[in-house]
């Protein structure tokens, strides 16, 4: 026996080390290059039905003593480095005599067992041990057996606890199959990994060439991108970058969205082999092999866009012949077809694992994923996830493209103006509808609806903030007011008057302006029951009650300004001169040159109007006409829980009289 010692520094050799994945490979390419037909990687089992080592067999040409001397007794000059290609033919994978140190990463103690044909044309067999607390020597012993067959087995034993974990992975096959794919094919290898032989064509779905060329890189050596997607799920899509013969010489992430398609991609060129020093480098932007990747990426998002449009097509017949597709009629809208165009992103994406159900679970898939799209796209991955039951990694990176697509902010924003415009209807039919008119009874059922709706006084109260210091303000000086309805609202809570009537604040919002630091704007809004007019008496009511809560001492020393309003059927005739003064607003009955304070007196069908007016243009950019259907429909639907089953059942019949009425005339 004779120990050989590799004169490095330890930490220099420890770098080498490699995760259990890159030294599986290399062991793997030791072999290829010994110009091995047939490779076994083999998971030893114990007792307990797990496994503790790893053998990698092969039936290549051996290890030859001198070639161990070689290989083992120094780094940086392998035997391979004397040439580009082996015995065989093949292009050479390793050339500095650093693989051996990287298949450390797998476990503690490898032992290599291999069978040569010697310089005098006699077989001769070595036994190799190398441990990983001492990476700088090796023990080399010649064997006295008499083996004809030549070959190699490396065995590992002590696996590390991140080896044990990924070999025992869904993830393993899957590597291996993307990274020697190619080599499979073209040395007509036969892989076997844990008893399972890798058969890239049987798991191969499709497979693409493209000629790369790229502005601005000046080379004498072609580039080539093929692309080979598989038919299983992959949890990592690899860019192989490969020397012009094929020989895979580092893996880098693809960097692409592709939602739906799992692929592996391998990038031919030469000037990879000139590089392979820096080539761990490719992520951070050195050149010019940051500029390659840029190009073969761009080439990539290409493919995809096409193979997308293309499977997005193909799906989409299939599920209308099997009557499956959840949409009836054509988009109809700019909002109808960027939701199908949306719903088809998501469905592609989702296509893998639906496609493999029967038609009655994918019609009820398809269905829930354009649910969740128009209705709560929020809860669009948890549908994903337990309905439909998506991978995690493809749920994450589907989210990712739709935070990015434009065509999701979109549908969100036309969503929300399009329930505006169907709100606007339902308002109306609350308010002067005859038959809802009557059906409500309660002003609490309309103010609940209108706190979510706060947009319809003004624009920047969509969102409101619950001030308690002005929610106290406004009950205490309450008194002022004069409850005239035999139904308050009860919204802010109950407060008496001095004369023991019930008074309630309606409304009460406030925002703070954020270019000045504790600067507030409050609005407070007193509602009327639609069949309340506004006059002399409600106008001094609400005055009254402006000025005793803006003057109250805890807002003397904030900066805040006040608006007040009150809002009923309409505004009597004898009061219209307060509601149109020359030089104010339509329905500003006073304002103060002193104090910051606005009071205002609007009819039912003013702000209506004004918030309308304020929606016109973006309904007329959407190309949508709310109706009186689309406005019960969005009513019943979103409020169903505040109105009276009574309520209900008018808004209900009032949309299918509307039908009925359509169907006759047609």
């Amino acid at each position: 026996m004779s120990k050989h010692i590799i004169r490095v520094e330890r930490d220099h050799l420890d770098r080498l080390v490699k995760k259990p994945l890159g030294g599986i490979i290399e062991l793997i390419w030791n072999a290829i290059d010994a110009d091995a037909k047939n490779i076994e990687v083999k998971l030893i089992h114990n007792s307990a039905g797990g496994f503790d080592a790893l053998e990698v067999i092969d039936d290549g040409t051996g290890i030859t003593p001198e070639r161990a001397d070689l290989s083992f007794g120094r780094l940086g000059g392998s035997w391979k480095s004397s040439g580009t290609t082996t015995e065989g033919g093949r292009p050479l994978h390793g050339r500095a005599g650093q693989g051996r140190i990287g298949a450390f990463g797998l476990g503690e103690v490898l032992t290599w067992t291999s069978t040569a044909v010697g310089i005098h044309g006699q077989p001769r067999s070595l036994k190799i041990t190398g441990r990983r607390s001492s990476l700088n020597e090796v023990d080399v012993t010649e064997l006295d057996r008499t083996q004809t067959k030549t070959g190699t087995v490396v065995r590992v034993d002590g696996l590390s606890e991140a080896a044990l974990k990924w070999l025992d992975s869904r993830s393993a096959l899957e590597s291996l199959t993307a990274t020697f794919a190619l080599v499979i094919e073209m040395h007509g290898l036969s892989l076997t990994f844990g008893g399972q032989l890798i058969d890239p064509a049987r798991m191969r779905k499709d497979k693409t060439e493209y000629e790369l060329k790229i502005e601005d890189l000046a080379t004498d050596h072609p580039m080539k991108l093929i692309i080979i997607e598989w038919k299983q799920p992959q949890k990592n899509r690899a860019l192989m970058l490969c020397d012009g013969k094929g020989t895979a010489l580092h893996e880098t992430k693809a960097g692409i969205h592709a939602p739906g398609f799992h692929f592996t991609a391998y990038l031919h060129w030469e000037g990879f082999s000139t590089l392979r020093d820096i080539l761990a480098l490719a992520d951070l932007g050195a050149e010019p092999i940051s500029t390659v990747l840029e190009g073969a990426k761009e080439k990539l998002r290409e493919h995809f866009d096409d193979r997308k449009k293309a499977k997005g097509a193909e799906l989409m017949a299939a599920w209308k012949a099997d009557k499956t597709y959840p949409y009836d009629a054509p988009a109809s809208n700019p909002l109808e077809k960027s939701e199908r165009e949306l719903f088809e992103i998501v469905a592609v994406a989702a296509s893998p694992v639906i496609e493999s159900a029967d038609a009655p679970s994918r019609k009820l898939s398809l269905r829930l994923i354009r649910e969740a799209l128009e209705n709560n796209p929020t809860g669009l991955q948890q549908v994903l996830r337990e309905v439909i039951e998506l991978p995690e990694e493809q749920i994450a990176e589907l989210s990712l493209l739709l935070k990015k697509t434009s065509i999701s902010s979109m549908i969100e924003a036309t969503r929300q103006v399009t329930d505006r415009l169907d709100f606007l209807i339902a308002l109306e039919q609350m308010i002067f509808g005859k038959d809802l008119r009557k059906k409500l009874l309660e002003r609490s059922q309309l103010q609940k609806i209108l706190e979510a709706e706060t947009w319809i006084f003004r624009e920047e109260y969509a969102l409101t903030a619950n001030d308690v210091t002005l929610t106290t303000a406004l009950k205490e000086h309450a008194d002022l007011l004069r409850a005239d309805d035999s139904e308050p609202l009860t919204g802010t809570g109950e407060v008496l008057d001095t004369e023991g009537r019930r008074v309630v604040v309606d409304m009460m919002l406030s925002r703070i302006i954020e270019t000045s630091e504790n600067r507030r704007h409050h609005i407070v809004i007193e509602l009327k029951r639609p069949t309340v007019h506004i006059g002399f008496k409600e106008i001094e009511q609400i005055s009254k009650y402006a000025h005793a809560v803006a003057g109250d001492s805890r807002f003397a020393m904030t900066d805040s300004t006040w608006e007040f309003w009150i809002v009923g059927d309409k505004v009597s005739d004898n009061t219209r001169m307060l509601t149109h003064q020359k030089g104010r607003e339509v329905g500003v009955v006073a304002e103060s040159n002193d104090f910051p304070l606005t009071i205002r007196a609007m009819s039912w069908a003013q702000v209506i109007q004004n918030a309308r007016y304020r929606m016109a243009f973006i309904k007329k950019s959407f190309a949508y006409a709310a109706t009186d259907e689309s406005a019960s429909r969005y009513l019943t639907q979103t409020y169903s829980h505040y109105l009276p089953g009574s309520l209900i059942e008018v808004t209900e019949s009032s949309s299918s009289e509307e039908n009925d009425e359509e169907g006759s005339a047609a």
